[in-house]
Formats: structure tokens, C-alpha cells, sequence
């Protein structure tokens, strides 16, 4: 290892520190091309070079040992400007010296020492990247960035202006990464930034929220949770922005874990905190009145989702971020239209949302609309058009947004399609990939229990019985697990069909009454009555009661008849035609007294299979489709 003395090269000629100029050792020559060219600020008194990752100043030169030298620095001697002094590993009472200029050679490379001024240029990169970020130029904007990372600390203290800059430019980018939807690069980035020793709080908070978001996005809600109580022992005494910070992170994580009550308290308290603050808090008020509108929705209080979502609007705020908040609740608005069998205007929304998302080139939002969009096409019977949507889905997911819990929702939606075209065999496959990308991702135990459905489903359209009971048992179980009693009451509802077409009475008696008390615990057992007849009556008649099915039956007619087209109303329509046709044969088989009655049941057997058959056309719905012909082409004839 040698110094060599030298008046050429970019630093030649600094000779006296000014008050931003740092010390740095450049890389000119190295065995590694991509270390050409890398600054080294030398931010610590001593600083250790070596080839082993863990030193200050690391190398990839196998000419190295693991660490190689200790660097010191020193005032020069005139006071004026440091210098740098170092020994040899093999000769260390030998001791050399670098004044700026000088070239430093320790195995293969070749290190020229010099002061630097970065700060101003570095300033200047983060305003142009900040303005290319406002203008969605991200692509522009992370190139400007990418000038930065030849700049590499060695040392520090984390408390100079020029970390503090640094670590501005990579919060910047992380946030970049994370609306393109590169969540691996931007949650590398944010977890080093939290996890310092900065005394930078108020960036180590707002990089400990972007994660803590991310983390809820990919449904990793334990270690959202983790983030929470780092949030709020970091905000302490700070301004109540900050608490409010952290309460949107719990309210979030919350509303995901289904604990609603402890969701909307945490929003209650963010929106309290943001109106004793003296930031500026449109935006994040904004996202709490976003977030409490989604708990309300996930709860499926529709009613209140929608107060909610209809206070944010796009000209009451400026900014992407404004925009795309405001999108985001026209994008939920629009799922609950589709929910409501509104599908025109939620494909209106959904459509004027995503415009939005694209325009901001928000990536991972821009996949969510496609998915909503494909849900609307589907209920719609537009199925061609929702595979197109779920295809566009998949290539963000593939090429943009990195997401393996949205590609597993991707995944069970395509099997869906497939379900309903009849094709059980082709959705199983779709199902079996929703459910190996979930066994990789944290946090998706309730999403598990859609995908067992989905697989009880295809089993029962294949004649598997036993399959599908176990699965729809699991679905069962996992409902429960998150009180989610709205599904696991629609789920008993399917189950309990089952036991009835594989004739298990007994079995099928208990899950009716679970489903009727599920329902009651959600608050909506009359919405359900009609449904809870039909299979009462198919019980009843199971179990010989003729005078009591058709007493129930004609109880639930008048609703199935008003309802309009869904797979439920269909899967009812098929049953309560069926038991109409069997109702039929018994009174025909009674002998001529009963012939009124055989008469009332055709004509509720042909109603219903009619009403279903025309809904499951309208709906696309292939499979239904076929066993509501093949029962009216079975329909016996009036007349004995």
C-alpha cells in the first residue's frame, strides 16, 4: 500500500476545508467496474477498509483482507485542512499520510483523497427529483436520484446536514417505489430509515407510516402492528400531527383485523388530534375520512361507508395525493353500487377512477381498479370483459406491482369466471394457484376462507361430496374466526343446501340454525328470512312434512320473485324448484283430491326454474344455466 503525490484529477488544487466540504476517497481504479467512481465521505475519526461487508469503507477486491486498514483523520499541518493517515495490516507501526490530491493504493485499487462540497448538489437533485415527482415523471425523478448513490458514508454520526439530506433522497425514492408498486426496493429503503439512529424523528415517523401502509397492503398486519407502538413512542411530545399519524396506522390496522370498534376509535382520535395541530393535515385528514369510510365497509355498513366516502372531493384539495385519495373512495363507492346490482354507475366510477390512478401512475391502485372493474363485468354477465380486466391485473402484477396477495385475489377471481362458465376442472386449478401464492403471505387467514369456498363449490359441481363439505366446514370455521357473521351465515346457507341434496337431514337442521343465528348477529336475519324459508321447507319436506313445506314455501315466493339476479337467488331458484317438482309428484301421486294443489306446485316449479333460468342467461352463468334447462326439460306434465 502507497501514497503517491499528485497535482492531476478532479481534486487537485483543494487546499483549504470551506465550512460544506468534506473529506472523500473516490474510487479510480478498481477490479470491479462498478466500484469506479464511488465517493467515499469519511464522516468518522477512524474508519475501517477492508473486503468484509460490516467495514465503514467496503471493498469488493480480493486482494484485500476482510479488514485491511484503519483510516484516521487528522488537521493537516497547517491547521487548515485534514488529512488522512493510515497503516499497512502487515506493517503497522508504519504509518502514512494523505494530504487532498494524494492517491491511495491498497490491493488492486486506487483511492485519490480529496475535500468535497456536496451539500449544494444534492439540494439541487432533491428539488429537481421533488418536481418531477409532482409531475408523475417517477422514472425521470429516481434517474436523479440514482446521481446520489455513488455518494457512500463512512462513519457518521447521523446529525450532519449532509446525512440529513441523504436521507431525505432516499425517503423520495422510497416513496417513489412505492406508487409504481416496487415495494421490496421501497421497504428496504424505509426499513433502514426507521430502524437508524437518527435523531431525525420527524423522517424516522413519516418513513415509520409509509411502511407501516405497505405493510397493510400486503396484509403483513403483525408487522403493521409492531410499527404502531414504534410510531407512538417516537411521537410522544411531539406535535399531535404525529399521534395522529399513528392512529391512522392503528385504525388501519384495525379495520383489516376486523376489530371495527377499535378502528373507529383510533380514526376518532386521529381526527381530534389533526384539529389541535399546526401542520398543514388536509391530506392526511383526508386519509383517516378514507379509512373510516373502509372500516365501515368491510363491516358491510354500506350506509355509513358512503357518508364517508362522498365527503372527500377532488376540487376541495390540490395535489396527486388528493386525487388519488378521492379516487380511491370513488373506487369503493363504485363496489358498492356493484354490490347493489347497480353496475352501470359502478362501472362509471370505477372507470373514471381508474383514469385518475393511471394518470398518477399510482400502479398498485391502478390494480386494484382492474380487479373491481372484473367483479362488476362478472356480477354484470359481462365475462369476456372481466377476464380482460383480471388479464390487465395480471400484468401489473407481474411487470409492476409487486403484490403476491393481490396476484392470489387475482388468481381466485379467474377461477371464479371459470366456475360460473361450467368449467369446475379449470377453476380448481386457478383456486390451487390463489392458494399456493397465500401460503407465502402473513396475514390472510380471512382471505383463506373465500378461497375455501370457492373450493367447495367446484367440488360440489364435480359430484365431489365429501370434498366439498370439508371445504365448506373450513369456510365455516375460518368466518367464525373473524366474526364475520354475514358470510359464514351466506356460507351455512350453501352448506346447508348440500346436506340437503346429499339428504342429511339432521346435519342440515343445526347448520340452518347456526346460519339463522349468524345472520341475527349481524343484524340481518329478516333480510335472510326469505332465504332461511325455502330451506326450511325443503327440511321440512325431507322429513315428510308436506303441509309445513308448502306453508314455508309460499312464504319465501314473494321475495325470491322481487330479488333481483344473483348466484344465490339462482342456487335458491334451482332448489325451490326442485322441491315444487317433488311437492307436484306427491300430490299427483295422492290421487284427485289434490289436484288444485298439484297444480299451485307446477306452477311455482315452472316459476322459479323460468325466473332462474332467465337470470343465470343474463348472468352468463354457465353451469346454473345448464341444470335449470335439464330440470325443465324433466318437468313432467300437468296432466296425469
Amino acid at each position: 500500500m502507497n501514497a503517491v503525490i499528485s497535482d492531476e484529477g478532479p481534486l487537485a488544487g483543494a487546499t483549504a476545508r470551506g465550512r460544506d466540504e468534506y473529506p472523500c476517497l473516490i474510487v479510480e481504479v478498481s477490479p470491479q467496474a462498478e466500484e469506479v467512481g464511488l465517493q467515499f465521505i469519511l464522516l468518522s475519526p477512524q474508519v475501517t477498509l477492508g473486503r468484509d461487508a460490516g467495514c465503514a469503507l467496503a471493498l469488493k477486491d480480493a486482494a484485500l483482507s476482510l479488514r485491511h486498514t484503519v483510516l484516521s483523520l487528522a488537521p493537516g499541518p497547517e491547521g487548515n485542512e485534514p488529512v488522512v493517515m493510515y497503516s499497512d495490516r502487515s506493517t503497522p507501526d508504519v504509518t502514512g499520510m494523505l494530504r487532498p490530491g494524494d492517491v491511495l493504493q491498497v490491493g488492486d485499487t486506487c483511492l485519490r483523497y480529496g475535500l468535497i462540497d456536496l451539500e449544494p448538489r444534492i439540494s439541487q437533485v432533491l428539488e429537481t427529483a421533488t418536481g418531477l415527482m409532482r409531475e408523475t415523471r417517477y422514472d425521470s425523478a429516481l434517474r436523479e436520484l440514482a446521481t446520489l448513490k455513488a455518494h457512500r458514508l463512512a462513519g457518521g454520526s447521523h446529525r450532519t446536514s449532509l446525512e440529513r439530506l441523504l436521507r431525505s433522497a432516499r425517503f423520495l425514492e422510497a416513496r417513489i417505489h412505492a406508487v409504481l408498486g416496487k415495494w421490496s426496493a421501497a421497504i428496504d429503503l424505509l426499513e433502514d430509515l426507521i430502524d437508524s439512529d437518527s435523531p431525525d424523528w420527524e423522517l424516522r415517523l413519516k418513513a415509520t407510516f409509509q411502511l407501516g401502509i405497505l405493510y397493510v397492503h400486503q396484509s403483513d398486519l403483525e408487522r403493521a402492528l409492531t410499527l404502531v407502538d414504534r410510531m407512538w413512542e417516537l411521537a410522544e411530545g411531539r406535535d399531535v400531527y404525529f399521534l395522529a399519524l399513528a392512529l391512522c396506522l392503528r385504525g388501519m390496522t384495525a379495520a383489516r383485523l376486523r376489530d371495527f370498534s377499535l378502528a373507529r376509535r383510533a380514526f376518532r382520535g386521529a381526527s381530534e388530534k389533526l384539529q389541535l395541530s399546526t401542520r398543514p393535515t388536509r391530506n392526511l385528514a383526508a386519509r383517516v375520512q378514507l379509512e373510516l369510510g373502509i372500516s365501515h365497509f368491510l363491516a358491510e355498513q354500506h350506509e355509513q361507508a358512503l357518508e364517508h366516502f362522498l365527503r372527500l372531493k377532488p376540487e376541495e384539495g390540490s395535489g396527486d395525493m388528493h386525487r388519488v385519495i378521492c379516487a380511491e373512495a370513488l373506487r369503493y363507492r363504485a363496489v358498492i353500487h356493484s354490490l347493489r346490482r347497480e353496475f352501470a354507475q359502478a362501472d362509471a366510477f370505477l372507470r373514471e377512477a381508474l383514469k385518475t390512478f393511471q394518470e398518477t401512475r399510482s400502479h398498485f391502485l391502478e390494480c386494484k381498479a382492474q380487479k373491481s372493474l372484473a367483479l362488476n363485468a362478472l356480477s354484470w354477465g359481462r365475462q369476456e370483459e372481466a377476464i380482460g380486466h383480471l388479464q390487465r391485473c395480471q400484468d401489473l402484477l407481474t411487470h409492476q406491482v409487486e403484490n403476491e396477495y393481490e396476484r392470489a385475489v387475482c388468481a381466485g377471481q379467474l377461477g371464479k369466471i371459470y366456475l360460473t362458465r361450467g368449467d369446475a376442472q379449470e377453476a380448481l386449478q386457478w383456486f390451487e394457484q390463489e392458494r399456493r401464492l397465500q401460503s407465502g403471505i402473513p396475514g390472510v387467514a380471512h382471505s383463506q376462507a373465500y378461497t375455501y369456498r370457492n373450493f367447495a363449490r367446484a367440488h360440489r359441481n364435480l359430484g365431489d361430496a365429501a370434498q366439498a363439505t370439508l371445504y365448506y366446514v373450513r369456510a365455516v370455521a375460518t368466518f367464525h374466526e373473524f366474526s364475520n357473521w354475514v358470510q359464514k351465515g351466506l356460507t351455512l346457507v350453501e352448506l346447508c343446501r348440500h346436506r340437503l341434496d346429499t339428504r342429511e337431514p339432521e346435519l342440515a337442521a343445526a347448520e340452518l340454525l347456526e346460519a339463522e343465528e349468524s345472520f341475527a348477529a349481524a343484524g340481518r336475519g329478516k333480510r335472510f328470512e326469505s332465504i332461511l324459508n325455502m330451506l326450511r321447507a325443503h327440511l321440512a319436506w325431507l322429513q315428510g312434512e308436506d303441509k309445513q313445506a308448502r306453508e314455508l314455501c309460499a312464504a319465501s315466493l314473494p321475495a325470491l320473485e322481487e330479488a333481483p339476479p344473483s348466484h344465490l337467488l339462482m342456487e335458491l331458484c334451482l332448489s325451490g324448484g326442485r322441491l315444487h317438482v317433488e311437492l307436484f309428484r306427491r300430490a299427483m301421486e295422492s290421487g284427485a283430491q289434490d289436484t288444485a294443489m298439484a297444480g299451485e306446485h307446477y306452477q311455482h316449479a315452472k316459476l322459479l326454474l323460468e325466473r332462474g333460468s332467465a337470470s343465470a342467461a343474463s348472468q352468463n352463468f354457465g353451469w346454473l344455466l345448464a341444470q335449470f334447462r335439464k330440470e325443465l326439460q324433466a318437468l313432467p306434465p300437468l296432466s296425469r
